[in-house]
């Protein structure tokens, strides 16, 4: 999964790269559509060719020689979170944690899979059994859907000299 991850990222940062490599921009053309090439990007830099191999990713097919499982929900990225990398995703998962109420803290119980559940598991791995919610998990959510992975334009919208002007200089 380490590997869908990667992909994820790096196909995040290729939408998000144009605007940022330009400095500062006082005006943002928005993009038409979430999980569209976002206005700007440069062919010459590489930011187009990014874009279309973070499209390309997105959407395989992974395999176990790829890094895929030995636990996984689903093969590609698309096909949980949405095909065109702008769309809502179509399926739910189910979450689990721990909420500690008197430290007023969440555990999401990463050292049990969490915290999302992991329905599927590579055929020939027969050593493990389906994933489960641990016993001590006392926060289940099983309806959410798997949202899309774009900022559906919201970041872009944001002018660099208003994130600017956020800007904590003792941090």
């Amino acid at each position: 999964m380490k590997i869908l991850a990667n992909t994820l990222i790096a196909m995040t940062l290729s939408f998000f790269l144009g605007s940022a490599l330009h400095g500062q921009v006082t005006e943002r053309v928005l993009q038409e559509k979430a999980g569209e090439q976002l206005p700007g990007l440069r062919k010459d830099l590489g930011e187009v060719a990014a874009y279309l191999q973070g499209k390309i990713e997105y959407r395989r097919v992974l395999e176990k020689e790829d890094g895929l499982g030995p636990i996984f929900n689903a093969q590609s990225c698309a096909a949980c979170h949405g095909n065109d990398g702008g769309e809502i995703g179509a399926n739910t998962v189910t979450q689990f944690g721990q909420f500690i109420r008197a430290a007023n803290f969440f555990n999401p119980l990463e050292n049990f899979g969490g915290p999302v559940l992991q329905v599927e598991v590579l055929e020939d791995d027969c050593s493990l059994s389906r994933e489960s919610v641990p016993a001590l998990s006392g926060v289940v959510e099983a309806t959410r859907r798997t949202v899309g992975t774009q900022g559906y334009g919201l970041v872009e919208a944001i002018l660099d000299s208003e994130l600017i002007a956020l800007e904590d200089p003792d941090d």
